[in-house]
């Protein structure tokens, strides 16, 4: 994806500071996670010390890119809450806990050994006395 940003606006890698920018900025308006975002600035900038540029040259460490990173962070949505674990879905991990599994090998454990691990870590409720709750 970089290099075909390069190649089409007829830069040639490595690019200066504001092509970075750009190239983030595409990415960012594409509706691109941040994750993604901060993994390609990522990627240029280890491309770049591969190349050879010292850390203080690197583009992807400019002010500039360091700035423009902040306002995508900022107007980027929250990641979604997961929803929370329900009796029945644990009830259901439960039974599955029980059924064989492929081991090492690809072989098929039995029932018997699938058993038993359930029962060596059984699943329990811990209730904590009042007095930890206070302040």
């Amino acid at each position: 994806r970089w290099s075909a940003l390069c190649y089409t606006d007829s830069f040639t890698p490595p690019p200066g500071t504001l092509l970075v920018a750009l190239y983030l900025g595409r990415l960012a308006a594409d509706g691109r996670d941040m994750a993604t975002i901060e993994q390609a600035r990522a990627a240029i900038s280890h491309a770049h010390a591969a190349a050879g540029t010292a850390k203080a040259d690197n583009p992807t460490r400019h002010p500039v890119v360091a700035e423009a990173m902040k306002g995508w962070h900022n107007q980027a949505p929250a990641p979604k809450q997961a929803n929370a674990l329900t009796a029945d879905a644990l009830a259901r991990i439960r039974e599955t806990a029980r059924l064989p599994r492929r081991g090492r090998g690809g072989r098929m454990e039995s029932p018997d050994v699938a058993q038993a691990q359930v029962s060596m870590a059984p699943f329990t409720y811990v209730v904590l006395p009042q007095f930890l709750y206070q302040a």
